[in-house]
């Protein structure tokens, strides 16, 4: 899927693992511990709020996009996905856009007083349903009620930003073709992944019961001993 990219010789690709998300944009920014799946959303968020640019899953790959499609005036470029909301697994948008703010902020306190991050739908949390929040939010910002359910057009929302939606949600792969990578357990399992709802029972068996985030920013910050590393 990645090599689709290359195909776009006016963008530089930069792939990202578990180990870069950690080590590298996660710890200044935040004061939660989370899943690897709520991890890999909030970093997205917070990459494109930092630098700007274009996020893509790793099983997504172009289909009528091209190097034209994003124009000089295009603030945030968003194709929609078949929930009939903004994409969260492909979006574009300049630097210090305020739906990435916003989406980063509502899943950091979603996740930070949490009972239980083991037993997390991160779809919820501080996926879609986040990302969702984030351009809710970020209209009503401009006074403007929405649903964050919407169609092809141009929003303008907090400070005036802007953010451009393609596509429609009856035919999401219009744009982007989403999950090149068919069958999330099969294919990936046979390169070596693990899928993180089939982490939750490592959870259980580490912790005898839930992981309370607040607890564990508690021990980690009074016990050597404590580590994120205990828990994932």
């Amino acid at each position: 899927m990645i090599v689709g990219w290359f195909g776009l010789c006016s963008y530089d690709v930069c792939t990202c693992n578990v180990f870069l998300v950690s080590n590298i944009l996660l710890i200044p920014y935040t004061h939660t511990h989370q899943t690897q799946a709520a991890k890999a959303d909030i970093w997205r968020y917070i990459m494109i709020w930092e630098y700007g640019g274009i996020y893509s899953d790793m099983d997504s790959s172009p289909n009528t996009f091209t190097v034209d499609s994003i124009t000089n005036e295009d603030d945030a470029f968003f194709p929609l996905e078949k929930l009939g909301i903004p994409a969260q697994y492909w979006f574009a948008a300049s630097p210090r856009h305020p739906v990435m703010y916003l989406s980063a902020k509502h899943s950091l306190q979603t996740m930070a007083f949490r009972t239980d991050i083991s037993d997390n739908n991160a779809a919820k949390t501080t996926g879609p349903g986040a990302f969702k929040t984030g351009f809710i939010l970020f209209q009503q910002f401009k006074g403007i009620d929405t649903t964050g359910y919407v169609d092809e057009g141009i929003y303008t929302g907090a400070h005036d930003r802007t953010v451009r939606v393609v596509g429609s949600k009856s035919n999401e792969n219009e744009w982007i073709i989403r999950e090149g990578v068919k069958g999330k357990g099969g294919n990936y399992e046979a390169m070596g992944m693990t899928r993180f709802h089939d982490t939750k029972g490592k959870y259980k068996q580490l912790h005898n019961g839930i992981v309370s985030c607040i607890d564990q920013r508690y021990k980690m910050h009074v016990e050597l001993s404590a580590d994120w590393v205990n828990i994932v």
